[in-house]
């Protein structure tokens, strides 16, 4: 067959070029399809966008545990389904268009991409959406497998290993991660999840080096102390005695105290998006209701250096007034500490905040209870959002687990805590010591393996009867809770009255193991949280509020509550919510359409980068082919390759002998026919005559290519030859 193997490498190309040519065809045709049924049906997209946002925003949530942004959406409830079905149909076909086109042209590297993106989602998102997305992750997959072994490029064989290589990893990781994070929690699989958060934490953060445990009671140690071993420097404007708060346990689970899981923050979303909006903060609450007081005190700064502490916790003090937003986070849920930002967390920072309020919380309620009589604007927003905060307060932090519930009972009689009344507190701190005075006795010293296995609290108060802050913090936490007065345990450092006695003016204190402490912290209707020592040790170290005494034990004491002027309803706002985050698509702000603008171009440029890169490496690889020190291997490229640039102006026959083109070439080249039959005998012999080209054989193909490139540049337009070097990438 006359010419037949470069007549066949030729039509192999062409096919290969038709191939890519119809999966673009189709590509736009279904890019067409969607976007017309965009444009007829504009209005249900949009909102189908914003539904289904909404949707993912409510996922990242309930994962996270942090506010994220809603779309505004004015359909109605019956309405949803078919808005949601529209946008996910357009969707449907922009994805069905793109697995046609991988499929097509063998993208090994966009397949790649596509199963990092699925990977990062289910691993990310989870819950009901792995559903639909893990098997989408596995034809992702199966995809890419397939495509890499089908691919006809040789050169590409360690590229492919490293895509498929890389594609198992994603694999095994994206499953791992969404197994642990999404497995019920029973036996081996809860202890090996703990034990991966713990070594993560400790990798990001750092190890504490005090004896604070974290909440976490299950190893817990003799407690042991290092005078000088210096573990936070505080820098005071205005020295006082304060308190400061490190880690907060809101759950007790019978071996310590957790943090609120993201899924029951999440719960709360709506709650705290317009608490944050109003300005209202849980960790700056006591400032506000100072404020409003004749207890007010001017703000001073306070600088804190992390030195030998877990940078997972923020050391700030109850009288916090204000902070930058990267500690106090309005996309934060919970509002019960301050937020350490950063893949390694916070190690030096700052904030503002007031002088001791906390040892005079009676007066600070008092002015509170006055300046909600006398009116105003400012009380009449701060009582408002306090009730929307102290619902949700009495709601999550008075819950107990039965077995404790009945436990307390039994030593302390049966006792009903009302919605909107409880005990006094004086009275309820006073019955709670007088217990544990009569229960228990402090020691350093405590049996780790007496209270293995068994509940913490019932250990301390009917086992073991000893213990030091940790075990007398966890029962007054408890205690509190059972009269219906929410509290929580806390972990952190004291500053004490004798630190501060002979302070004056900016002062730097550094901070040692012996003021690392663990308390109990109760809510004070309308003024916030404040501290309750429970540790017979500390109970005259920092100043009381009040003396406590019996007291009058009938005198009940009223939540301190205002009429709501609407109140957050999170489980409706769970799928619409959109008063925090006001920008509904039809009025986007020019702002966030720059930044939207902003993210397309970058995703439109990196997306043409890596394809312009991959052109541009195969021209470099077809021109180091026709370079190879193997003359008939060189004659064959450059033919080929002269041959595809003729094709762009119109050379057809790809199944006939280019021999019998010969006229159309002179043509189309202006380049006689003699040469063109003496070029493609040397074709001929490069590949059958079983010789070595001479160098003046591989000059005259040169030139052959040559004059084939340059009839290309001469003839086509600009934008065609911008096309041949970008989306070609032919020269």
């Amino acid at each position: 067959m006359t010419a037949g193997g470069l007549r066949i490498e030729c039509a192999n190309n062409e096919k290969r070029r038709g191939g890519i040519t119809r999966a673009r065809i189709a590509a736009f045709i279904c890019a067409g399809v969607a976007l017309l049924c965009a444009v007829i049906a504009r209005a249900s997209l949009m909102q189908g966008f914003c539904l289904t946002a909404n949707s993912v925003a409510g996922m990242l949530e309930r994962r996270f545990g942090r506010i994220f942004p809603r779309f505004e959406t004015d359909i109605y409830t019956g309405d949803n389904r078919l808005c949601v079905a529209v946008f996910i149909a357009v969707v449907g076909i922009v994805f069905v268009s793109l697995l046609v086109y991988i499929i097509k042209t063998r993208g090994v590297l966009l397949a790649a991409l596509l199963l990092m993106l699925f990977s990062v989602a289910v691993a990310t998102l989870g819950g009901t959406l792995a559903v639909f997305l893990l098997p989408v992750f596995i034809l992702s997959f199966a995809l890419l497998v397939r495509i890499s072994a089908a691919s006809p490029f040789r050169a590409n064989r360690p590229v492919k290993t490293i895509l498929i290589t890389s594609a198992i990893l994603l694999c095994v990781t994206g499953g791992a991660v969404f197994a642990a994070l999404n497995l019920p929690e029973a036996g081996g699989i809860t202890r090996a999840k703990s034990h991966i958060i713990s070594a993560l934490d400790e990798w990001r953060y750092g190890k504490s080096g005090s004896y604070l445990p974290h909440g976490d009671f299950t190893n817990l140690e003799n407690r042991t102390t290092h005078a000088g071993d210096v573990r936070v420097e505080i820098v005071m404007d205005e020295p006082d005695s304060l308190y400061f708060r490190g880690f907060v346990g809101d759950e007790y689970n019978g071996t310590g105290w957790s943090e609120l899981s993201p899924a029951e923050r999440a719960e709360n979303a709506a709650t705290f998006a317009s608490l944050h909006e109003d300005g209202f903060y849980g960790q700056t609450q006591t400032a506000q209701a100072g404020s409003l007081s004749e207890a007010d005190e001017k703000a001073a700064v306070i600088s804190v250096k992390n030195i030998g502490e877990s940078s997972r916790y923020i050391f700030a003090p109850y009288e916090i007034s204000e902070a930058g937003a990267n500690l106090l986070s309005a996309n934060d849920i919970g509002d019960e500490k301050l937020r350490s930002s950063g893949l390694r967390g916070d190690r030096e920072y700052q904030y503002w905040a007031t002088q001791n309020l906390v040892k005079r919380y009676p007066e600070v309620a008092a002015g509170v209870l006055t300046a909600a009589a006398e009116g105003g604007a400012a009380a009449e927003r701060y009582m408002k959002n306090e009730s929307h905060y102290s619902a949700y307060v009495y709601a999550r932090y008075r819950q107990l687990p039965d077995s404790t519930r009945a436990l307390i009972e039994k030593h302390l009689g049966a006792y009903d805590a009302g919605d909107d009344w409880h005990p006094p507190y004086p009275y309820v701190k006073q019955r709670i010591l007088t217990f544990l005075a009569s229960r228990a006795a402090y020691s350093d010293t405590v049996d780790a393996s007496a209270a293995a296995g068994r509940d913490f609290f019932q250990n301390f108060v009917e086992r073991e009867k000893r213990g030091y802050d940790v075990h007398y913090t966890t029962a007054a936490a408890l205690l509190v809770r059972y009269y219906g007065i929410p509290a929580r345990y806390v972990e952190g450092y004291l500053i004490t009255p004798d630190d501060a006695a002979d302070a004056s003016g900016r002062t730097l204190f550094r901070l040692d193991d012996t003021h690392a402490h663990a308390w109990a912290e109760f809510y004070v209707d309308g003024v916030g949280w404040i501290p309750f020592e429970a540790t017979p040790t500390y109970l005259n170290v920092m100043e009381q509020p009040e003396d406590i005494s019996e007291g009058d034990a009938g005198a009940g004491s009223l939540r301190i509550t205002a009429e709501p002027e609407e109140k957050p309803d999170d489980a409706d706002a769970a799928e619409n919510r959109g008063s925090r985050f006001s920008f509904s698509m039809p009025s986007i702000s020019g702002k966030t359409m720059l930044w939207i603008a902003a993210a397309l171009a970058a995703a439109l440029a990196l997306f043409a980068l890596i394809f312009s890169l991959r052109k541009r490496a195969a021209l470099r690889r077809r021109r180091a082919a026709c370079g190879s020190s193997d003359a008939n291997k060189a004659a064959q490229a450059l033919l080929l390759y002269a041959f595809d640039l003729l094709r762009e102006i119109g050379l057809g026959g790809q199944n006939t002998s280019l021999f019998e083109r010969i006229g159309e070439i002179q043509a189309l080249t202006g380049i006689s026919a003699e040469e063109i039959t003496a070029v493609l005998t040397i074709h001929r012999a490069a590949r059958f005559g079983g010789r070595a080209l001479s160098r003046d054989e591989i000059l005259q193909v040169v030139r052959f290519k040559d004059a084939a490139l340059e009839t290309v540049k001469r003839t086509l337009p600009w934008h065609k030859k911008l096309r041949l070097r970008l989306v070609r990438g032919l020269y």
